[in-house]
């Protein structure tokens, strides 16, 4: 049924941009008739039912990482909370597959999960985060996180590590309190793969709550060579990087100054922005010719106050995009220097040009 439902979430959300969900706090929206809730940001996917939650990352298709507790009550209730303003429409395919006017919400709710035990999904930041609140009467010993898709490693700092093929998935250490005092304690891997809690001494008269905050990595690529040369940041804490790529696929965003690969063996440079917490691409972009003497390469990068890109770099092409008027429209040598500024949205060049002599 997650298999069924996650083949429609994510042709629901290819049709919307990364650049788009980069601006969005973390909402959630209820998906089906059976209690699920969905939440679609840059890179990810997440889907909560009352057994499990799974993720989707985008750096892959196919790449699921299913996280459940252990003897977790099918008569669990999946509830929403924190009604937003915002609605959405999904006007994709034909009309009867429409959705429209679909509530967000900023926390779903899994009721007595485990006997006197709540799960509590929420955004932070634009990031997912998970609170386990034990009410009096709970059993911590008997918490238990199973992880498909991934096996669990600790690390020496107490953080969860679930790797994929599209990237990696962060639970740091938890934060655990209660009453509002700090109470020690931290993740611990069973002998089965499973993942319980260490925690100190507390009183079990009281709620006791226990917060892992999610964060993920994710690969910037496609299927051949990729190469990030520079990098620069922005006031905001965005960073620009620029590079080369010989991968026909490279995940350039829609409207974007170059979408289709403009080469045919040889490499090309890409520039790309992520926004502050890495966590979403606001946009990507080829940016070379066809050259048959050398491949393109943006090798140095800039940013002003404004957002837009300074790149530098080399390139072999006779039609790499240079603008009219710029100091020189024309390849002068085998390969050339070129020099190019790029507006703050990535979408179109100020100036392009040549830069070079008759040799290399």
């Amino acid at each position: 049924m997650v298999q069924k439902l996650f083949s429609s979430l994510l042709l629901l959300s290819s049709a919307c941009s990364a650049a788009i969900y980069a601006n969005l706090p973390l909402s959630f929206e209820k998906y089906g008739e059976q209690g699920n809730f969905v939440s679609r940001a840059a890179g990810f996917n997440l889907l909560i039912s009352n057994q499990e939650a799974v993720f989707a990352l985008n750096g892959k298709p196919g790449t699921f990482v299913r996280m459940r507790v252990q003897g977790a009550s099918s008569q669990a209730r999946v509830a929403g909370e924190e009604r937003l303003p915002g609605r959405a429409n999904y006007l994709v395919g034909d009309r009867a597959s429409w959705r429209t006017n679909v509530e967000q919400v900023g926390r779903v709710r899994i009721q007595e999960v485990l006997p006197e035990t709540d799960l509590i999904y929420y955004g932070n930041a634009k990031q997912p985060e998970f609170d386990l609140v034990l009410r009096p009467g709970a059993n911590v010993s008997s918490i238990r996180l199973c992880f498909d898709g991934a096996a669990p490693v600790l690390q020496q700092n107490g953080d969860l590590l679930l790797k994929t093929a599209a990237g990696e998935i962060v639970e740091h250490r938890p934060f655990i309190e209660q009453n509002g005092k700090r109470v020690e304690g931290g993740f611990r891997i069973e002998p089965d793969g499973t993942v319980g809690f260490d925690i100190s001494a507390y009183d079990h008269s009281r709620e006791l709550r226990i917060d892992p905050a999610i964060t993920y990595s994710t690969y910037l690529g496609g299927t051949s060579n990729d190469s990030p040369n520079a990098i620069a940041l922005d006031s905001a804490g965005n960073a620009y990087i620029a590079g080369s790529t010989s991968s026909f696929n490279f995940p350039v965003t829609p409207g974007a100054l170059q979408t289709s690969y403009p080469g045919v063996f040889e490499t090309v440079a890409f520039v790309a922005k992520l926004n502050a917490t890495g966590t979403a691409v606001v946009y990507t972009t080829f940016l070379g010719g066809s050259g048959i003497n050398a491949g393109d390469s943006a090798n140095a990068i800039a940013v002003d106050s404004a957002g837009n890109a300074y790149v530098a770099g080399t390139t072999g092409s006779a039609n790499f995009p240079v603008t009219n008027g710029s100091l020189s429209t024309t390849l002068s040598g085998p390969s050339d220097g070129f020099v190019a500024k790029l507006n703050a949205t990535g979408t179109a060049l100020y100036y392009s040009t040549y830069l070079g002599g008759s040799g290399q």
